[in-house]
């Protein structure tokens, strides 16, 4: 992957990255894709409790499917 590539996926990602810096959990989870692009939900949880957010980005993939990223573009 290229370095502009690794850039823009980082830039794409920073928001996300404030909570778990906090000391909450958090995962992001895909759920639709909207024009070839999947979009996600993210889902946070109190301090130390990983397990109930790790059950409910478990259940929404159940319901919604598995989503990959295309890195090629």
């Amino acid at each position: 992957m290229s370095a502009e590539r690794t850039a823009e996926l980082m830039r794409a990602v920073w928001p996300l990255t404030a909570v778990p810096v906090l000391g909450f959990p958090a995962v992001s989870v895909p759920t639709v894709h909207s024009d070839g692009l999947p979009m996600s939900v993210q889902l946070i949880g109190g301090r130390f409790d990983e397990a109930r957010i790790l059950r409910a980005a478990e259940a929404i993939e159940a319901r919604t499917g598995r989503f990959a990223p295309a890195l090629d573009r």
